[in-house]
């Protein structure tokens, strides 16, 4: 999520190359490999698996958050998901989200 306020709060581009591997970097990830895996044959089709997938879930953007069936959406509503979160863990049969 740290892309996020880099986005949105810096305005700055978070779609090139460039800015991924900086964050990565800051990570301690292998910002180079990383992103040549990205950008090979066998990661496009789980890229659109994941994608249908979030279609199906009904996810619209980002960042999304889901507890249980219960569906956060936006950087606004994570302490939300995190109490509803919460609140099952605690008592699991006091959530009812269908």
């Amino acid at each position: 999520m740290r892309d996020t306020p880099r986005n949105f709060a810096q305005d700055r581009d978070i779609c090139m190359p460039e800015a991924v591997a900086e964050e990565l970097t800051v990570l301690g990830l292998p910002a180079d490999a990383i992103l040549t895996q990205t950008q090979s044959g066998t990661s496009k089709p789980r890229l659109r698996e994941q994608t249908h997938a979030a279609q199906i879930r009904g996810i619209f953007g980002g960042p999304t958050f889901f507890v249980g069936d219960a569906m956060f959406w936006g950087n606004d509503r994570l302490d939300d998901a995190l109490a509803c979160a919460a609140a099952l863990q605690s008592s699991p049969h006091s959530l009812h989200t269908g």
